[in-house]
């Protein structure tokens, strides 16, 4: 998670393939992507992203 800046109240999620050891002590990480729903983390890293590795195409997730 990191905000958009001092007193903003927005956030953003990031949901990561491997460890980020650089975010330890930093940020809080939770969360584990068990069974299936893994495949579609992979889905996930392999879209295609521009210049500024954001996705071309919009992803959503639609529940967790």
């Amino acid at each position: 998670m990191a905000n958009s800046g001092k007193d903003s109240n927005n956030s953003q999620f990031f949901i990561t393939f491997d460890s980020c050891n650089y975010l330890d002590y930093k940020h809080t990480i939770f969360g584990k992507v068990v069974g299936e729903t893994i495949y579609n983390l992979i889905n996930i890293q392999d879209a295609e992203v521009d210049e500024n590795n954001r996705p071309i195409e919009p992803i959503f997730i639609l529940s967790t």
